[in-house]
């Protein structure tokens, strides 16, 4: 998931969301045009970024090769709403995706005996929450999904199934209520950062997707294989991904900072808010 493809691959697989792009309206109405063809990694480095806040004011049509291709809504991190974009795929995104996923969980929840999760979501992160649900239990985990449950509460719940496994969506999970049986805890962001508990960091961006994970909540494995990655001048993440045709964004310039410590690690600055 990670390895770096090499440069002819990798510009014949821009081009391929170039050209997808441009059947979009968002891309054919574009100023400067967008190029119709690329000959060089060069050259699409050369197509000015569209800052996120920019590309979530679009409407989901003008986003679209074909709406009639549309077999999912993902469920957002960042909850649905009006002022942001709709993240739409076709089975092979959703196949795409649901591999992100298995692959940044897949070596932590192995080591985790007789696992079963326990998802605590917010009200505005329930549809996320049951996707990291279903994620969990297509890798043979049973999950259930609790949604805007009270603090006292909360520990009552956690106490009595005793997963271990944790999905903390909600501010409001604090590490002592965390039971002993918990054995890894996954969070999004760096919302939370645990002392006492093995934890799994998703960096997210809404409209993007599971872009990298972490397992110590400082260095990032970048899905290089599925996203290509750019720095600008003032060090924020363009990001293009590559396989979703369906929806092709064409770097996209993040509000988060990123430094490279190598092709496929970084560290990052996080933007409040989910970026």
């Amino acid at each position: 998931m990670t390895s770096l493809p090499d440069t002819p691959s990798l510009v014949h697989r821009l081009d391929s969301v170039l050209k997808a792009a441009n059947e979009t309206e968002h891309c054919r109405t574009a100023h400067p045009p967008i190029p119709s063809n690329l000959p060089s990694l060069e050259s699409f480095q050369a197509i000015p970024p569209t800052p996120i806040l920019e590309y979530r004011a679009l409407r989901l049509p003008t986003t679209l090769t074909d709406p009639s291709a549309i077999e999912w809504v993902v469920g957002p991190y960042l909850g649905q709403t009006l002022k942001n974009v709709a993240y739409a795929e076709d089975s092979d995104a959703a196949q795409t995706r649901n591999n992100l996923y298995r692959h940044a969980l897949g070596q932590a929840v192995s080591n985790v005996r007789e696992s079963s999760a326990v998802v605590m979501a917010t009200h505005q992160r329930r549809y996320f929450g049951a996707e990291l649900a279903s994620v969990l239990v297509r890798m043979g985990v049973p999950a259930h999904l609790f949604v805007d449950v009270r603090p006292p509460r909360m520990e009552q719940v956690l106490q009595a199934l005793e997963p271990s496994i944790l999905v903390v969506l909600d501010d409001g999970v604090f590490e002592e209520v965390i039971p002993a049986s918990v054995n890894l805890c996954v969070t999004v962001r760096r919302s939370h950062i645990f002392a006492q508990h093995p934890q799994i960091d998703l960096y997210i961006v809404n409209e993007l997707g599971l872009l990298g994970y972490s397992d110590d909540c400082q260095r990032y494995h970048l899905n290089h294989a599925e996203y290509y990655f750019e720095q600008n001048e003032s060090g924020r993440l363009i990001v293009t991904p590559l396989y979703n045709l369906l929806q092709p964004k064409l770097r996209i310039e993040t509000l988060d900072e990123v430094e490279f410590l190598c092709p496929t690690r970084a560290t990052l600055t996080l933007a409040p808010n989910g970026g």
